[in-house]
């Protein structure tokens, strides 16, 4: 019986996995990095609740375009910070958090404010490992860039 039960329990989270990674992220507001030219340059967030307070979450961006001192410029990939953030009553939320782009976790920082007419304008910096795939180990940099993002039709 615990071994039916093991292998169950496993397969479920296979099957979750599974559809994680199948299913696009559905995201409250989507915009865009400005003045990025770049036609992967995308930023999104979802917002929730926990009681009375708000938060943000499932920060992504993409397209990111950074400079390497010792190394060749690029333009991330998905990027993913680890973080919720609390919303104040103004609609200001943000901080530090880990990004994730694939095995590397260079530190970055948002800030945000969701405004009435759900719109939500920010900046976004990240350094460190930027390019883990092409350019393991160098140091890169974002530095600070603007972004914009509309709240979308609630598809959930």
């Amino acid at each position: 019986m615990k071994r039916r039960v093991a292998i169950c329990t496993v397969l479920a989270v296979l099957a979750v996995s599974a559809a994680a990674i199948a299913l696009p992220a559905i995201h409250d507001f989507n915009g865009e990095i400005k003045g990025d030219p770049s036609p992967g340059s995308a930023f999104a967030f979802n917002t929730g609740k926990k009681g009375d307070d708000k938060f943000v979450g499932n920060v992504q961006a993409s397209g990111i375009d950074f400079e390497c001192p010792e190394g060749s410029p690029g333009e991330t990939p998905g990027v993913t910070l680890s973080k919720l953030f609390k919303v104040n009553h103004d609609g200001e939320w943000g901080g530090r958090a880990e990004a994730f782009i694939g095995d590397s976790d260079p530190p970055a920082r948002v800030e945000g404010k969701i405004k009435p007419g759900g719109k939500a304008t920010g900046t976004f910096r990240m350094h460190g490992e930027l390019d883990p795939n092409g350019q393991p180990s160098v140091e890169c940099k974002t530095g600070l860039l603007e972004w914009k993002a509309e709240k979308g039709p609630d598809t959930r």
